[in-house]
């Protein structure tokens, strides 16, 4: 996963629909937003997409002197023919639909024009040296530098065959890269990474009952053997016969499981609460206490296991807070998807793999 290509949303949804499409296609993607953007050293290229963002423009410029390939869709389209020094015009084409051209140029090779729905469409005066890439009667939709930097002023829409074909020219000839990316791969990664990280020591592993925790315990498992350790906390606070179904349903697992009974401390913690956030934080600190008495009765050498997914770091969650121990987050830079792929491939039960943990 050394070779990477950057999401970067300027708003709206269609970001996250773009970083399952490319991490489908086999190309690692990591997303990062206009108004706080981080660029990790091995980008290979980006792809802009959203609404209409006041921190776009600075992006670009930014972007632009590194001289990486950049592909953008929708509104940052706009202020890309800007940076090009061009002109964008009044709204021209709203909620219509129209037929598509494009030249046989760039990221636009062999796409076959076609209807479409355009959303929304403004005039564009390009400047010397921009080529047009796409248009629909004298409306420009789509240009290029010549040097690896596109933009479209319409979004991809799911089955979108056009698009992804632009997406495609863009990630492999544009890019030079190859769909070397497998959850699989990643998979022999992620348990080569979790055996050096505990070394001699213990590792431990809070099972919430919930997709993302046992998918990571069954990877420490198949990394450490018996020296993974596991605990369920019985808080009370869980569906009726939860914490009863979650050790059945692993039991086959070959997990190491401890169930502890918290019911009475956390009641005692909830008895003095009076707001939500009280309460939420009554439960973290609970799960906090739990978990260093826990690694404290193994031993000084333990590395906590935590179930983090790349949903939770876009969301800021940060489970690793609850230690101050040495820890690992196997599923990280994975999307929820693929974490239920490796809980599948670790034969974890449909039902948990599926399972809605909080009600």
């Amino acid at each position: 996963m050394d070779r990477k290509i950057l999401v970067v949303s300027t708003g709206g949804d269609e970001a996250y629909a773009m970083l399952k499409g490319i991490r489908g296609s086999g190309v690692f993607a990591v997303s990062t937003k206009a108004e706080e953007p981080e660029i990790p050293e091995e980008v290979r290229g980006a792809v802009i997409i959203g609404g209409e963002n006041p921190q776009t423009a600075a992006f670009l410029q930014g972007w632009l002197q590194r001289g990486l390939p950049l592909l953008a869709f929708g509104a940052p389209t706009l202020d890309l023919c800007r940076a090009f020094g061009g002109q964008v015009g009044e709204t021209v084409l709203s909620e219509t639909v129209k037929k598509v051209e494009y030249a046989p140029l760039g990221v636009c090779c062999g796409v076959e024009g076609g209807m479409r729905m355009l959303n929304s469409a403004q005039s564009l005066s390009l400047p010397e040296g921009i080529r047009t890439l796409a248009n629909t009667g004298d409306t420009v939709l789509g240009f290029d530098n010549g040097n690896g930097i596109s933009g479209f002023q319409f979004v991809p829409d799911s089955n979108d065959v056009e698009a992804g074909e632009i997406i495609g020219n863009f990630l492999w000839k544009t890019c030079g890269l190859t769909a070397d990316f497998s959850v699989e791969k990643y998979m022999e990664e992620a348990i080569a990474s979790i055996r050096e990280k505990v070394g001699d020591g213990k590792a431990l592993c809070l099972l919430s009952g919930g997709v993302d925790t046992v998918a990571a315990a069954c990877l420490a498992k198949a990394a450490v053997g018996e020296k993974l350790h596991c605990i369920i906390i019985d808080k009370g606070l869980e569906r009726s016969g939860e914490v009863d179904a979650i050790q059945e349903d692993f039991s086959h697992l070959g997990l190491s499981i401890k169930r502890i009974d918290a019911r009475q401390k956390m009641m005692e913690a909830m008895a003095s609460c009076a707001t939500t956030q009280q309460k939420r934080q009554a439960v973290r600190a609970l799960v906090r206490a739990t978990l260093e008495a826990e690694a404290e009765s193994l031993g000084d050498d333990v590395t906590m296991i935590f179930g983090t997914n790349y949903m939770d770091v876009l969301e800021g969650v940060k489970y690793s807070e609850s230690t101050t121990r040495p820890f690992v987050e196997p599923l990280r830079p994975l999307l929820k998807r693929e974490v239920r792929f490796i809980a599948g491939e670790m034969g974890v039960p449909e039902k948990v793999i599926t399972r809605q943990h909080y009600p």
